[in-house]
């Protein structure tokens, strides 16, 4: 990808968010946005940048809560408001590099919840630490989408810096039994936030990547500083002064200490023999800002890195294989077999959700519609509201039992002059829309799908396999609505080209009941 075109974001300017401005500094962007999280800290920024900056390089500043929200995002409304969005679409933003610490910024709210969670009690009912995650995860896909960026890059923590349960000193730990509320709020953020920016990055139209550093990074300043307030945290060798049976001599504290100190990730500050401890070969270790910058450059040119998370999940995955599908047509089969013994099809049980009950419940009618076959399409096409009414209307006549089947899922079925409902209904009910403007919507959308996978030049790699459902005497509803899922955009991999994908977007119902 060329960046010299290119508005770029830096969210989060500590040691490394300006680590990464310093190499694209040297890379003439078109522009650099700086975010920091008050106008205090963009006051200070500009002092740095303004000994660096080059020339050529456009460089603004911005400033706020990036995990602004203080309601769970619902609606589209709410995305407009929130700051990540307000900036991108102001600035003109086509690349994100979040380098904010998450999981500490998060993991600190958390560590009271993780507390009252140990002692067995209900966590308090305030918008909670996971839910702002999940607004900020909903806040990125949404304005990924309406402002048409083209990367976003999370430079994030393994919590414990790449080492496992027994290294907790490395972040202040004390040998306990329990991970301190800290930690675990770390991991859990982490872990949480990795998760879902995979499931972003596997959705089509977004390039997620997520660098991870698994050591401790640095330095940012060496000072000689006062030594830092101290957490009133136990240790090992935690004792109750009032139970030793000893003289107790109490000295005045007169002198403010000071000693040489670097300040390290999280702006902790560690003394000279700290950093040697921590960074000595097979404890934490050492990763310098620097290379970190440099990697998330290159990821920002390539998608070839080996250092993105996202990637190495992908591959690490356990894929579906030929003798699996094998074995799936083996099961619904013998579904197959046991259902000729009823009276109804196995069509839904409620448990992939109302809505693709729905769907299935209304493709299932235009099943009937066709008899059977997808070569009746155009013959289905030409009926008039009146006609299509009548058929619908003569199948449920002919097999009441699916009326009393549908009913008793607690939907409603909506036709043109009239609703049926079941007799314990309530004020709201969902409904299945054999209305004759979505039955003629609805064979719209299977011309179009069929179509397109009839094509020889599809890219689908089993296109041969939607050619036999395709040509199939007895058309499975679910397998023409899987298809269809697929051509719209919702299945595994995207395979269709952007101006077939932009031409299904047609289909998207634009009417509702009320």
């Amino acid at each position: 990808m060329s960046i010299k075109d290119k508005n770029i974001l830096i969210l989060g300017t500590g040691q490394i968010g300006f680590a990464v401005f310093e190499e694209l500094n040297r890379l003439d962007c078109k522009k650099i946005v700086l975010h920091s999280y008050s106008e205090q800290e963009v006051l200070l920024l500009k002092e740095k940048v303004h000994l660096i900056k080059r020339d050529k390089t456009n460089v603004e500043y911005v400033f706020g809560d990036i995990y602004d929200s203080i309601e769970t995002i619902k609606s589209q409304n709410d995305i407009i408001n929130t700051n990540l969005y307000k900036i991108c679409k102001q600035k003109g933003i086509d690349i994100i590099i979040d380098c904010i610490n998450t999981a500490a910024v998060l993991g600190e709210q958390l560590a009271s919840w993780n507390k009252e969670i140990k002692k067995n009690s209900i966590p308090s009912k305030e918008l909670n630490t996971y839910e702002k995650v999940n607004n900020f995860i909903i806040t990125l896909k949404e304005t990924y989408s309406a402002c048409n960026i083209d990367k976003y890059i999370k430079v994030s923590t393994t919590g414990l810096g790449g080492m496992g349960f027994n290294m907790g000193y490395t972040h202040g730990d004390a040998k306990s039994f329990y991970l301190s509320e800290d930690i675990l709020g770390k991991l859990h953020i982490a872990g949480a936030f990795h998760q879902l920016l995979w499931a972003l990055n596997r959705t089509s139209g977004y390039d997620i990547s997520v660098i991870i550093p698994s050591a401790c990074i640095g330095w940012q300043d060496v000072k000689i500083d006062p030594l830092p307030p101290f957490k009133k945290t136990e240790s090992s060798k935690n004792i109750s002064i009032e139970e030793i049976n000893k003289r107790i001599v109490e000295h005045d504290i007169k002198d403010q200490i000071r000693i040489t100190q670097v300040y390290l990730g999280e702006n902790n500050s560690y003394s000279r023999e700290e950093v040697a401890l921590l960074t000595q070969l097979n404890q934490m270790e050492f990763v310098s800002k620097q290379r970190v910058a440099k990697i998330v450059i290159e990821e920002l040119k390539s998608k070839s890195n080996n250092f993105n998370l996202l990637n190495a999940m992908d591959i690490s995955m356990i894929t579906p294989s030929y003798k699996d599908f094998y074995l799936r047509n083996l099961l619904i089969n013998k579904m197959d077999y046991q259902n000729s013994f009823l009276e109804v099809e196995s069509l839904v049980t409620n448990n992939l959700g109302r809505d693709v009950a729905i769907d299935i419940m209304e493709l299932f009618i235009v099943k009937q519609l066709l008899n059977n076959s997808l070569e009746n399409i155009h013959k289905c096409l030409e009926y008039g509201d009146l006609k299509l009414q009548q058929k619908i209307k003569q199948f449920f006549e002919t097999n009441p039992i699916y009326r009393n089947y549908f009913l008793s899922l607690g939907f409603s079925i909506l036709l043109d002059d009239e609703i049926w409902v079941a007799s314990n209904f309530g004020e709201k009910t969902d409904y299945i829309d054999y209305r004759s403007e979505n039955i003629t919507f609805l064979l719209n959308k299977v011309l179009e799908t069929v179509t397109f996978f009839k094509r020889e030049n599809t890219t689908f790699d089993y296109n041969h396999y939607f050619v036999d459902i395709i040509n199939s005497n007895n058309i499975s509803v679910g397998e023409l609505l899987g298809m269809i899922y697929s051509f719209e955009g919702k299945g595994r991999e995207v395979y269709y080209n952007k101006d077939l994908k932009n031409k299904s977007d047609i289909y998207t119902k634009k009417y509702i009941f009320s």
